[in-house]
């Protein structure tokens, strides 16, 4: 299982979900699922670990809208964003990285030759992630899967939440032999359109397409079509606040 087909890794057992309807309840089955432009299908509205997924409009290529990544741009949180991200760049972060800083160099018991290649490594990864902040939807989602407090996760009246992290504890497992099916099912169920930025892939454009888990596998999100999701590679690298290999 490879970076292109989706990142997270893990085991996956019993199911997370609250009121979510299984694989065939969501557009139809893996043969037939058609997107929601094409069919008036019985989508409803469901969570995955308290996550909010709610069907789209008829309009919209997407089948689903996802809390972790809904953007507003209503008066009320674009003045919140106004007043709030000097304040955090200028005061919050510096001293968020200081900490970490301090913790690097001082609490492990390593060489200072192997501290400055570790600090310096970290510094080199942050640099590469700056290219998520040219996108708003990409640095929407980012910000939210980093370290970073942002608003959403601040302000209950600011839409949005963080997206479900991985379990980096967890071992990685591999792809289930059908995986290629039920990915190229989910692009389908999207319109081959990235969820978050709408870049089109596939017969819709040059986007390359990633099926992402909402749940990861890690933390026991299984490979059905409700737990999964259309992402173009920035915005699944977004989602993961890390650059893939």
């Amino acid at each position: 299982m490879d970076e292109k087909d989706h990142s997270e890794t893990g085991r996956s057992d019993s199911s997370p979900y609250e009121s979510v309807p299984s694989p065939d309840e969501v557009g139809g089955s893996y043969e037939s699922i058609s997107t929601p432009n094409e069919v008036d299908d019985d989508r409803e509205e469901y969570l995955i670990e308290g996550l909010s997924i709610k069907p789209t409009s008829s309009d919209n290529a997407a089948a689903y809208e996802y809390e972790d990544l809904k953007r507003s741009s209503d008066t009320k949180t674009q003045w919140v964003h106004i007043f709030y991200w000097p304040i955090y760049t200028l005061f919050i972060f510096p001293i968020q990285y200081i900490i970490r800083a301090f913790m690097w160099g001082f609490w492990k018991n390593w060489d200072i030759p192997t501290k400055i290649m570790i600090l310096s490594g970290e510094a080199k990864e942050n640099f590469q992630k700056l290219s998520f902040l040219g996108n708003p939807d990409r640095r929407a989602v980012y910000l939210r899967a980093s370290r970073v407090y942002t608003p959403a996760q601040l302000f209950p009246f600011v839409p949005g939440s963080k997206p479900i992290p991985e379990d980096s504890t967890s071992e990685r497992l591999q792809a289930p032999n059908n995986w290629n099916k039920i990915r190229k099912q989910v692009y389908k169920r999207d319109g081959h359109t990235c969820v978050n930025c709408g870049e089109g892939g596939g017969p819709n454009g040059t986007a390359e397409l990633h099926a992402d888990h909402v749940l990861p596998r890690s933390r026991n999100g299984p490979n059905t079509l409700s737990n999964l999701r259309t992402l173009c590679r920035e915005c699944h690298e977004a989602r993961h606040a890390r650059k893939f290999n």
